[in-house]
C-alpha cells in the first residue's frame, strides 16, 4: 500500500480524483492509501491532472517513469 501525501485538503482532492478515475483507496488514519498494483496509474493521474499536492511525489514519478527530474523541475517552476 502507498499512502498519499499532502495536507488534508490535498489528500481529499487526490482521493476524489482517483475515485473518479476508477482507483479505489482505503484509509489508514487520515491518509488515503492506494494498492501497490494501482500506484503507477494513480501517480500518472495525479501528475497529468496537476492535482493539488502533485509535487509531493517527485521520487515516485521518476521511479515509475512518469517524468524525469528535469521535467519535474520545469513543471514545478511553471507553477510558482
Amino acid at each position: 500500500m502507498k499512502t498519499l501525501d499532502g495536507d488534508l485538503n490535498q489528500l481529499f482532492e487526490q482521493k476524489d480524483l482517483l475515485k473518479c478515475n476508477g482507483i479505489e483507496t482505503v484509509q489508514m488514519g487520515v491518509y488515503p492509501c492506494v494498492a501497490d498494483e494501482d500506484v503507477p496509474k494513480a501517480l500518472w493521474i495525479i501528475w497529468e491532472n496537476r492535482c493539488p499536492g502533485w509535487w509531493h511525489y517527485q521520487e515516485d514519478y521518476i521511479e515509475h517513469g512518469i517524468c524525469t527530474s528535469v521535467e519535474f523541475r520545469e513543471r514545478l517552476m511553471k507553477e510558482v
